[in-house]
């Protein structure tokens, strides 16, 4: 018995061909579609995402009354004026102050004389620095010697004016008596007031001015010169004439 007898009843015919060549450049055709389609989905998911992210995102909702802005506090117009109105009528106030001043002075200075009776002029100003608040005041001229040496004298009284400084830091609708306790001088520091002493207004003119702060809301001012003279030193000094301008005759409550 040959040899290819004796197989041939464990062996089979040969294998059937899976594929032929046709069916593998199918095969490989449709892959690399597949490959293609895949390729193309992942792309336009990413694209998907890019264009979401690249979307601008929407506002948050705002719930809730818009927010308010606090009233500003009243504004107080400026200078506060300290002191009084005063009740006295505008005659009989010219006719109180020539005689007053003289008395004023006298009682400071004894050897003082009135050689020109004093002149009395209501004047209606407006305070510094906004023009707009109106004030009365009295304007005293006289002329005066003192043991033989002339000079003018001239007293100025008004209400008292305060603007960026105590008054400031009360509020607009605060009572003037208040401003006038917190604002005007307290009287264990004193009265403050400033002496100055002026050349050269005209050749040979020397003047001392006294500007006080009283305690009854008052600005006086008080101003000698060498006039007419025009020669030497003023008759009084600026102690004497700070004297004169805390006299309580001066004033517009009397």
């Amino acid at each position: 018995m040959s040899h290819q007898q004796l197989f041939e009843p464990v062996l089979t015919g040969e294998p059937p061909v899976r594929d032929t060549l046709d069916a593998l450049v199918r095969r490989s055709r449709r892959r690399q579609r597949y490959r293609r389609l895949t390729a193309t989905g992942v792309g336009l998911v990413a694209a998907g995402v890019v264009t979401i992210l690249a979307l601008p995102s929407t506002p948050p909702l705002v719930t809730g009354a818009p927010p308010t802005t606090a009233p500003s506090s009243p504004s107080r117009a400026d200078p506060i004026l300290l002191g009084e109105d005063p009740s006295e009528r505008p005659e009989d106030a010219v006719q109180r102050l020539a005689v007053a001043v003289p008395a004023a002075v006298t009682q400071v200075v004894p050897a003082a004389r009135t050689v020109v009776q004093p002149t009395v002029r209501r004047e209606v100003v407006m305070t510094v620095p906004d023009n707009v608040t109106l004030t009365s005041a009295y304007v005293i001229t006289s002329v005066i010697t003192v043991n033989g040496v002339p000079g003018t004298l001239v007293v100025t009284v008004q209400r008292r004016y305060v603007a960026l400084g105590c008054a400031a830091a009360f509020p607009a609708d605060v009572l003037p008596s208040t401003l006038r306790t917190q604002c005007a001088p307290n009287a264990d520091v004193g009265q403050p007031y400033t002496i100055e002493t002026k050349r050269d207004e005209r050749p040979g003119m020397i003047r001392n001015v006294v500007s006080l702060d009283r305690l009854d809301g008052l600005t006086v001012t008080v101003s000698v010169s060498n006039e007419p003279a025009l020669t030497g030193a003023p008759p009084l000094t600026g102690e004497q004439i700070v004297e004169i301008a805390r006299d309580p005759q001066l004033t517009l409550y009397p």
